[in-house]
Formats: C-alpha cells, structure tokens, sequence
C-alpha cells in the first residue's frame, strides 16, 4: 500500500457462530450482520495489533498463519480441547434439556449472591417502585438478567400483559417455581424464560418495557453497556417499537401506540470519585500501614522500622506495585469522613446506551476541603456510582448518600502521600466497556493512585 491509513476494529464488531458453522460478524446498531471468513479472523487480529496498514502487514499475517498451521492439535489434543471447551461452557450438548444442565452454577449462579441481592430492602424497593409505575394491562416487559425473577415479579404482579426474561445462569431454574407459589403466572403466554445469552434471546416484537440490574462495584464490569445496547438495536429494527424520549406513557388499562417508546429501567449511570478519609472499616489498617511504609520511603531519615516484620514491610511496599491498587469495600457511614465534594465523571444513558460510549474519558478537577487528616486516618479516594431508574427513584453505593442501598460496594483507591489541596483526575471507559481506569495525580502530575 503506497498511504498509510490508521484503523483500529470497531468496539460494537461481535463474532459469533452460525447454527451451520459459519462465522457471522454484526455491529450492533444499524448496520446488519455479514459473513465473515473464518480465515480473515488473524487478519482483523493483526489490525488490532499493529494499528496500520502497511507493507508490513502481509508479512506479519503471513507469520501469524504460519505459526498457526505448525501449532494445530493433533487428534487427541483436539478432543482434550473439546472436552475442556464443554466444561467451561463454551458447548453445550444440543437439546433443551442438556443446555439447562450445562447452566453456570456459580458467580450469579450461586443462592447465597441472589439471596444477598434480594436482601438489599432499598435496592429492590427503589425496583419495585420504578417497575410498578411503568408498567399497565398492555406491557409487554423484558427482564434482562433476571436471576431469580424479582423485576419480572413485580411487573406481573403489576398486570403486565407478558414478562420475558432472560437468564443464563442455574438461577432461572427457580423461576417459574417462585411464580407459581406466589399465584404469579408461571408459563407462556404470561411468562416466558429464555435461558442462555441475551445476545441470542428472540426478542418479542411487541416489547414495551426492558428492565436490568446488571451492575458491579465497578457499574461497567457485567458488560451492562454492550448488553443494553445490543437488546436496545434489536428492538429497533423496523416493524418494532421506536425508541423515542418525550412520549407521555399510556395510562393504566389503554393500549400504547404502535409507535410508543420502549420504556427503561433504569435510564443512566453516573460516577464519582472524592477523597475520603477512613476513620473506621476492617481495612483501615492495611491502608494505613501502607501510607506509613509510603512515608517511611519518601523519607528514609525519618524512618522508625526497627523489627524484620517492619522492615519486611518496607521493603514489599518499595518492590510491589502498590501505585495500582482498587478494592470494593463495604463501608458504614461511620467508617469514613469526606475530605471534597463528589466530582462527577459524567453520565452514561442506559434506554438504551448510545454505541459506543466513546465520549466517556476525560480529566477532572478535585479541592480538597478539609485540613489534613491525623496520620492515623489514612486518606484515599472513592470511585462511586449512582443509578437513575425513573424520574422519581435513584440508588447508590456511597454509604453517605440518602439513596445508598448495599449489594454494591464503592472503589477504595489508597493515596499516596501528598500534600496540595487540588488534584487531577483522568478517567476513561476500557474499549471492552467493562472497566473503568482512573487515575489520580498531583497538579505536577505525579501519580497518586491508579486503577
């Protein structure tokens, strides 16, 4: 190629296989799906890699098809592979009966992680609240990662014309059962569950209401994004509903419009970060013990390690990477005192999110507000979010906000020593959508915290 050109594979590009075996490639907004040889999948890598189309590029694929062809599995390999493909659920044996067998059993799987989300009384009353104003007689309800079936729950309990919810995971299993002990419609037309990926349900046409929770302790980590848009695309196809915002919805016992808006819950994301101290909480300590080793290396000569334990303890925080360090932590208003104000990273549209969310990246400004802390409450930054289900209802994971609820937990960035009364934040979303980088530094830019 005599011009260079720069290209990067688009975020929204999803692969997947054909009920035939061919490869399919789709971006999930408007633009259709298209097949896609299998042996074009190193040359997309390779763009992926080198960013650039130039004459290095043939050479560079022609090595990477090279290597691949030496490195194909025998026989025996191939089955070992196979086999191990089953096991982590990337195949499942056909049959109805045997994809239920092979649903995942543990993270959203497990009873102990649904039963401690159903026991979060704020969270799913602030659900319970939104699902029951959205939807009349006529709905026609989504329930995207349904778990046990609580927003759908509330919507038949609600009336709902229909809920079709979507689960992966072994939870789902226990659907239907939980409906019908409640006297809840059970089975189609009512209520229909489609156990696997959302990316592969059969949407109903007539959907009127779509209804998720599918947040971590970082909102971006389930894939809540990619999710919602795919659902979103796919329901926006001509001959479904638009999407639209200002409709005013039907009122109860009247049939919307064709061309009524789909209705979301929730409707946007927004994340903060602040600096905190903490004055409580079972990692005090450890933070603690990490901003003293800090300050022992920033100035040797003052340094009072005189055990091996202590000097063990110096030299870790002087070889490891403590400058990337974010953990969840639960955390009780008494466990903490706010050193600024919330500084906001923006906000993110969940009805449906636009595609791609490039726009969120940035740098931010925080002032700090109160005098420095007592060396024994170490400072550190918390990176929170806050969800909007409807106009009326929010929640958040800040323990000192009024609409905390307490499945999800804030970020805890420990800081290193500083001393200035403003610091910087640059932030931007991960191509995959599914992490949020954050770093915070000094007006002269020295890193203070990362993740």
């Amino acid at each position: 190629m005599s011009k260079r050109k720069e290209f990067q594979v688009a975020r929204t590009l999803r692969l997947r296989l054909s009920e035939k075996g061919d490869w399919l490639a789709s971006v999930s907004r408007s633009s259709g799906e298209f097949f896609l040889a299998a042996e074009l999948l190193p040359l997309l890598q390779e763009i992926q890699r080198c960013r650039s189309l130039d004459e290095s590029i043939a050479q560079r694929l022609r090595r990477t098809l090279d290597a691949a062809a030496r490195g194909s599995p025998d026989a025996r390999e191939i089955q070992d592979l196979v086999d191990e493909f089953h096991g982590a659920g990337l195949l499942a044996s056909e049959g109805a009966k045997a994809r239920k067998d092979a649903l995942l059993e543990d993270g959203f799987g497990d009873p102990w992680i649904q039963w401690a989300m159903l026991a979060d009384t704020p969270r799913c009353r602030a659900y319970e609240a939104a699902v029951r104003r959205a939807v009349d007689a006529q709905s026609v309800v989504v329930d995207v990662g349904a778990g046990t079936g609580l927003l759908g729950a509330f919507a038949l309990d609600s009336g709902a014309k229909k809920v079709f919810a979507i689960e992966e995971t072994a939870s789902g299993r226990g659907i239907a059962p939980l409906l019908k002990a409640l006297g809840l419609p059970f089975s189609k037309p009512a209520f229909e569950l489609f156990q696997g990926n959302s990316g592969d349900a059969p949407l109903p046409d007539e959907a009127s209401v779509v209804v998720s929770e599918l947040f971590g302790n970082d909102p971006f980590c389930e894939g809540v994004l990619p999710t919602l848009r795919d659902v979103g695309a796919r329901l926006r196809v001509p001959g479904k509903r638009a999407l639209g915002k200002q409709s005013t919805p039907p009122k109860a016992g009247k049939s919307a419009p064709a061309d009524a808006p789909v209705r979301w819950i929730p409707q946007s994301l927004e994340v903060f970060v602040e600096v905190a101290t903490l004055t409580g909480s079972a990692v005090k300590e450890r933070v603690a013990a990490l901003h003293r080793a800090r300050v022992s290396l920033k100035q040797p000569d003052k340094a009072t390690a005189t055990g091996f334990l202590e000097r063990f303890l110096l030299a870790t925080a002087a070889h490891l990477p403590f400058d990337v360090v974010s953990f969840a932590a639960h955390l009780a208003p008494s466990d903490l005192v706010r050193q600024s104000t919330a500084c906001s990273l923006g906000t993110v549209r969940l009805d449906p999110p636009s595609s791609p969310v490039v726009s969120y990246s940035g740098k931010r400004e925080l002032k700090l507000e109160m005098p420095k802390p007592p060396p024994q409450d170490p400072r550190v930054a918390l990176v929170w979010f806050r969800v909007r289900l409807d106009a009326s209802n929010t929640l958040s994971n800040h323990p000192l906000e009024a609409d905390v609820c307490g499945h999800w937990s804030p970020l805890v960035l420990p800081l290193a020593p500083f001393t200035e009364s403003t610091l910087h934040v640059h932030f931007a979303l991960s191509g995959e959508e599914d992490h949020l980088h954050v770093e915070i530094s000094d007006t002269k830019g020295t890193p203070l915290a990362r993740r």
